[in-house]
């Protein structure tokens, strides 16, 4: 009887401990994410770069649901590129998609067959948008808007021709974010 009572115990506080662990990680989900110091006002405004290069097509893209598709010359080469944004939330027999809680979401710019990996992560209780326009001396923006239940970021990627990538700055991260409600139109 007594070494029944241990072993439950035993199980009772390594399942305690599971827990824990399990619930205290507090790495974000998101690797692409980048953190910064707050400006006074409670938002996030650091401007850090990074680089993206492209690189051969290895991202497999088959058990992805393609949401939409846009073509336009971002390198200015005369030669259209891709815009795909995928999520791993499938189709039902319908065409509507299935979504979950949270999916994988992919954001890549197809120029021939060579990638370039914009968002490549999860997004819980959410959705990721984007828009394509042109600044000064007709430079390309893809900016992202990332938004969920639990946190709001808007991340632009502006195409560098002279160093052939694009460079991620993150415009607005603010932190402690509930989302209350958002437009429906």
């Amino acid at each position: 009887m007594k070494q029944g009572i241990r072993i439950f115990f035993v199980l009772l506080i390594v399942t305690f401990l599971g827990l824990f662990v399990g619930c205290s990680n507090t790495q974000n989900a998101s690797q692409n994410q980048i953190q910064s110091p707050s400006s006074p006002n409670g938002q996030q405004t650091d401007t850090k770069e990074d680089f993206i290069y492209a690189t051969k097509i290895k991202n497999t893209v088959d058990m992805l649901t393609l949401l939409d598709d846009s073509k336009i010359d971002i390198n200015q080469d005369g030669q259209e590129e891709s815009v795909q944004l995928y999520t791993a939330a499938e189709k039902d027999p319908k065409g509507q998609i299935a979504w979950d809680d949270g999916q994988p979401w992919l954001l890549t710019v197809i120029d021939g067959d060579n990638e370039y990996i914009l968002f490549d992560d999860y997004v819980q209780l959410g959705e990721l948008n984007y828009w394509i326009y042109t600044s000064e001396q007709n430079t390309v923006h893809i900016t992202t808007m990332q938004n969920c239940s639990a946190g709001f970021l808007v991340t632009d990627y502006k195409f560098n021709a002279k160093m052939k990538c694009f460079e991620k700055t993150v415009v607005f991260n603010p932190q402690n974010v509930n989302m209350l409600d958002h437009s429906r139109y």
